[in-house]
């Protein structure tokens, strides 16, 4: 079964082997080459006057002026004057890429229109698709048998090594100060240096780093980043970042699109992540509207589209309440439509969606300060680096709750108070760390009811126990895990009625 690929370089085989040949492929456009550098042959080939016989290479090398993409195409034309296609078939090949150029855009509107099926300009896209005359007709049969599907081999394609594939769009979410727009810049910054992320590889490409605010502190993070990795500037140049907020409503689109292109041409290289941060201040409307929602969404699929193989990636907040602060804010029609989605918080990134394959192990990370330079009074100025591998000590308390913070604090207290350890670390019996559970809870709650101190202190055991940070040793609560100062420095609030009591009570260990 050809693919689309062969197509094409059937084509430009033929139109290589015969100059007077491209007068064949009227309709067919560079854009409808599924290949960018097939694409840019093509319209060379066009540049060149017509004349019988194979084309010279030397007359192609001097119709391209960047010397990047000038090493690509003298290498793809050199592979492609190893073929041999009869220029008689030019005609019929060209219809055949023109069809899968259709297809594609056909493919491309009714995955608008499944993520957003009130987009008015995805159906009028289609409709006019659909109408188009026979002669555009898909050349191939519009099922495939089973046989044939698995004829072509399953594979993969990354941007970011078993993370992150590529054409799909996906969002990172997190609270406000979590560290999302840190790890949304590692990222781009790795795709266009070809770095890596917790060791996964990035594939080089250009990268749109769509800004919605704050360029001033941006600048510093990628300083920061250049000068801790050790990148020479000139090496970051495939990273661009809008001087503007770029309107996500439609108006700011094809000039978004037309210079991303013009970028894609001028350094050789395709555009290979689109990032979007944040999504508040891109959104055209109300984050909790569901059709404002899909339009934004249409909107970035119709930006990532245009660039085949590209990511796009957006940042956006989570909610503020109880229930919502592990889910992105607003809409659900945005997690919905989204292929992939990470959660940034409390230093890791985990992985609460992926729609094709297995979600990755979490990310823990921590930020690095780096010293960037001095103010003009000499202030140092400093900005901070995603760290993959560990959480900071206080984003790993921060993933206990108000209650478990408070029990590993009467846990100590209780150690302390009865003078009861274990091979030196605190422990104490059940009895003696609810006594001062409840002591505690009651500094903030006079009035708490003994049921609900009683429900709240079985809730925190059962979380410290999950999160191994305390063992139970038949009566016998002990402290494991080795937690920072400030959660279990005893409190001074435990009362001296409590401390009476249980010592009476108790002989320690």
């Amino acid at each position: 079964m050809t693919s689309t690929a062969d197509l094409e370089r059937d084509l430009l085989t033929a139109l290589l082997a015969e100059g007077t040949a491209y007068a064949n492929t009227a309709g067919l456009t560079p854009a409808d080459f599924w290949e960018d550098d097939h694409g840019e042959l093509f319209k060379i080939l066009g540049q060149i006057p017509a004349a019988p016989g194979a084309v010279p290479p030397a007359l192609i090398g001097a119709n391209i002026p960047n010397k990047g993409k000038r090493h690509r195409l003298t290498a793809l034309v050199a592979e492609l004057y190893q073929g041999d296609v009869a220029a008689v078939l030019v005609s019929q090949i060209a219809q055949a890429v023109k069809s899968e150029a259709r297809n594609r855009e056909i493919a491309a509107a009714a995955q608008i229109l499944a993520k957003s099926p009130g987009n008015e300009a995805a159906k009028a896209t289609l409709a006019a698709l659909l109408e188009t005359g026979s002669a555009s007709r898909p050349t191939r049969a519009l099922f495939l048998s089973a046989s044939e599907f698995l004829q072509e081999e399953a594979h993969i394609a990354y941007l970011i090594a078993g993370l992150i594939e590529r054409d799909t769009t996906g969002q990172l979410f997190g609270p406000s100060g979590g560290g999302k727009t840190f790890v949304a810049l590692h990222q781009a910054l790795a795709v266009a240096t070809g770095g890596n992320v917790h060791g996964h590889r990035a594939e080089r490409g250009l990268v749109l780093y769509l800004a919605g605010e704050g360029h001033g502190g941006l600048r510093r993070r990628v300083k920061a980043y250049q000068k801790h990795h050790g990148i020479e500037p000139h090496c970051l140049g495939l990273f661009h970042v809008s001087r503007q907020t770029i309107s996500f409503d439609g108006s700011g689109l094809p000039a978004a699109k037309a210079e991303a292109k013009a970028l894609a041409d001028a350094f050789g290289t395709p555009v290979a992540l689109i990032v979007v941060d944040t999504l508040a201040r891109h959104l055209d409307g109300d984050e909790n509207s569901t059709s404002d929602m899909n339009r934004f969404v249409a909107a970035v699929d119709d930006l990532r589209s245009a660039f085949p193989g590209a990511v796009a990636l957006i940042v956006h907040h989570s909610g503020h309440g109880e229930e919502t602060k592990k889910r992105a804010r607003g809409s659900s029609a945005l997690k919905a439509a989204m292929d992939f989605e990470i959660c940034c918080d409390r230093g890791l990134l985990t992985f609460t969606k992926m729609k094709d394959s297995e979600a990755p192990e979490p990310i823990p990370f921590k930020l690095r300060p780096v010293q960037i330079g001095a103010s003009q009074d000499g202030t140092p100025l400093a900005s901070c680096v995603v760290e993959f591998g560990e959480r900071s000590e206080r984003d790993k308390v921060a993933s206990f709750t108000t209650m478990e913070r408070i029990a590993a604090k009467a846990l100590v207290v209780a150690s302390k108070r009865t003078r009861t350890d274990h091979n030196g670390k605190a422990a104490a019996l059940v009895s003696d760390w609810r006594d001062d559970f409840y002591a505690l809870r009651r500094t903030d709650d006079p009035e708490a009811k003994t049921n609900t101190l009683k429900n709240a202190f079985l809730r925190a055991e059962t979380g410290l126990i999950e999160k191994k940070s305390i063992a139970a040793d038949g009566h016998l609560r002990i402290l494991t895990a080795s937690l920072p100062s400030y959660v279990t420095t005893s409190s001074q609030s435990v009362t001296y009625d409590v401390e009476e009591k249980a010592s009476h009570r108790h002989t320690p260990l």
